[in-house]
């Protein structure tokens, strides 16, 4: 029956919710007491999760939808033969170390051609062929020049009796009677000579030549004897047995002797000052 609230108005009684016993309510739970703070309910059970895949990692752009790789090797290949090295630049260094500086200057720059333009193993030994070879070719063109320059100071390698026009270097044995020498070396043996005009600084003028008729060779002091007494006897013939002159001889050496050197040269050599004179006009 509906009650009666103040101001005489009538409430509606709200219908009870059916419950599944009928209408009574539910038991609480056992163990429950009243007064508990505790909720006569329990909470569900935890679900425990499955683990969860790996995220997908999308494509690059532009790999046609292949996954991006990973950071480490993921692939194996053959091992990769090593490239042969370049016989003509190996061949440069063995011409360059023989001394043939043109030979090794071309195969180098070939080999460095090779090299670089091709899968061949190291233009670094080209490039030491190119080296040795500009050496040499160096060395060669500076070798030439100081023989031409040689042979033409030597007059092409002549003997001229007489006074010379101008200085020119000569071998000893072609020193010819009247040529004026502008210096003597101070060791024995004698290689080269400078000619001078007489008129010039000089030390010693030729007087003559004589061949020596020795059938065995008498040894640098036996021949040396002979040409000093023959030597004297022709500064007193030409009147220069004077104590300012004194008598000096080229003569072969034992070498030159093998080689058939058989000539014997006369000279006057100043005791003092130079000469400036041809003794001989």
């Amino acid at each position: 029956m509906a009650k009666e609230p103040p101001g005489g108005r009538e409430v509606p009684e709200v219908p009870a919710i059916p419950t599944a016993n009928g209408g009574q309510d539910a038991p609480p739970p056992s163990g429950w007491q009243p007064g508990s703070a505790r909720s006569p309910y329990a909470a569900p059970p935890r679900v425990e999760r499955a683990p969860q895949p790996a995220p997908v990692v999308p494509p690059r752009p532009g790999t046609g939808g292949a996954p991006s790789p990973s950071a480490g090797p993921s692939f194996a290949m053959p091992q990769m033969a090593r490239a042969p090295l370049d016989g003509v630049s190996v061949a440069s260094v063995v011409a360059g170390a023989l001394g043939t500086g043109p030979i090794a200057l071309a195969l180098g720059l070939i080999g460095l051609r090779r090299t670089t333009r091709s899968y061949r193993r190291s233009p670094r030994i080209a490039a030491t062929g190119v080296v040795l070879g500009s050496i040499g070719t160096i060395a060669l063109v500076v070798v030439g020049i100081v023989a031409g320059l040689g042979g033409f100071a030597g007059g092409g390698g002549t003997s001229e009796p007489g006074d010379v026009a101008a200085p020119r270097v000569v071998h000893s044995s072609l020193v010819a009677p009247g040529n004026c020498v502008q210096f003597l070396p101070a060791q024995q043996e004698v290689g080269e000579v400078t000619l001078v005009p007489c008129a010039t600084e000089h030390v010693a003028q030729a007087l003559t030549t004589r061949e020596v008729d020795d059938a065995t060779y008498p040894g640098p002091e036996g021949a040396l004897e002979a040409a000093a007494a023959a030597c004297e006897d022709e500064l007193a013939t030409r009147g220069l047995d004077d104590p300012a002159y004194l008598p000096w001889s080229f003569v072969p050496t034992p070498q030159g002797w093998d080689a058939g050197e058989r000539t014997a040269t006369c000279l006057v050599r100043s005791a003092g000052a130079p000469l400036t004179v041809d003794l001989l006009g």
